[in-house]
């Protein structure tokens, strides 16, 4: 409430010393009441505002930037309700809308468009930000941060209205996020690491000779596919797909079989095979690696494609790795040589 008077004098009265020391008094000790509540404007004309005793958290206008507020160091317990800056929840009632009306929008916080203007003619600003975020938080002294977000919605969807770009400069569909559309809502689904979204293809490596051909993915991966263009070996070994983690592919623990349609069938324990068994046989089709639990990091596979013009190539097993998936080895059964063909993996 407003500070209020003592004493109200009346003309002829004589000021007495107790009468002026108990309105001083009221002033020292009031002081606060003296400006809550305003009843009019208060211009401190670029003055710092100090917000605490050690004088650390301050506010002050600039000619340069119209409220620099700096927070002082602060100890206490860690939560997530702000350290810096923290603004209360607050209940909006709505007053305006009609019954079973519809309000249009409510926002709590909101931030509107500033304007940047020059004095000089035709200058160019490379890149202008409304809200700027220099980076998530930094571990100070005894203290290690696992994860450090710059932006963290811990509820609630987020809403982009416009255009999301990477660092790199490139928009969700330039990065091959995939986008489902749902009533007017997008979903955008995500790679699990790093900037890899949508499907990655590999590098495509000839198998005109050679023994074996090595692939790598990154970590988080949850679907493989080997594709193979005429692939040839020179006798009648068939092909062999070894996967494993950042150690090395596995030799051992498979369960696969494969077959053509003839048919004739062949199964092991140390890969993933594509039935081939002649020199003559040109193979073109894929293998698929999937996912199946990434707490055992077990992986299912299926094999499709063609030996020639009338016989058929195919198969399945699985396989529990030691890790996450990280390598991929096309290798034969036996000392068989590559002699044709070309192979190449993709991954999402």
């Amino acid at each position: 409430m407003a500070l209020s008077r003592i004493k109200t004098w009346i003309a002829g009265e004589v000021l007495t010393a107790s009468d002026l020391n108990a309105e001083y008094n009221n002033l020292l000790n009031n002081a606060l009441t003296l400006i809550s509540p305003l009843t009019g404007p208060l211009d401190i004309d670029g003055q710092t505002l100090t917000l605490d005793a050690a004088a650390a958290t301050q506010v002050v206008s600039s000619a340069a930037v119209s409220w620099s507020f700096t927070s002082g160091a602060k100890t206490g317990t860690p939560g997530t309700g702000g350290s810096v800056e923290r603004f209360s929840a607050q209940t909006f009632t709505d007053s305006a809308t009609a019954g079973s009306g519809t309000a249009t929008a409510a926002v709590f916080y909101s931030i509107a468009a500033p304007t940047l203007a020059a004095t000089n003619a035709s200058v160019v600003t490379t890149d202008a930000a409304t809200w700027y975020i220099a980076a998530g938080p930094i571990a100070g002294t005894n203290e290690t941060i696992t994860n450090g977000w710059s932006i963290w919605a811990d509820a609630g969807n987020v809403r982009f209205d416009d255009d999301i770009h990477w660092l790199s400069g490139q928009t969700f569909a330039q990065r091959g996020i995939l986008a489902h559309a749902n009533t007017g809502i997008r979903t955008y689904t995500f790679g699990d690491q790093d900037s890899r979204v949508g499907i990655v293809l590999g590098t495509a490596q000839a198998t005109t000779s050679g023994t074996a051909f090595d692939f790598t993915v990154p970590t988080g991966t949850k679907r493989v596919s080997i594709k193979c263009a005429g692939v040839s070996l020179s006798g009648t070994d068939h092909i062999l797909v070894q996967i494993g983690p950042a150690a090395g592919v596995e030799t051992t623990g498979y369960l696969s079989t494969s077959a053509n349609s003839t048919p004739s069938f062949f199964n092991g324990t140390t890969g993933f095979f594509i039935y081939v068994g002649s020199a003559a046989q040109l193979f073109s089709g894929r293998m698929v690696l999937e996912l199946l639990d990434s707490s055992i990091n077990s992986w299912v596979e299926t094999v499709t494609g063609k030996l020639d013009s009338t016989v058929l190539s195919y198969g399945g097993g699985d396989k529990a790795i030691a890790g996450p998936l990280i390598n991929i080895r096309v290798t034969r059964t036996g000392t068989n040589t590559f002699d044709t063909g070309a192979v190449n993996i993709s991954y999402e």
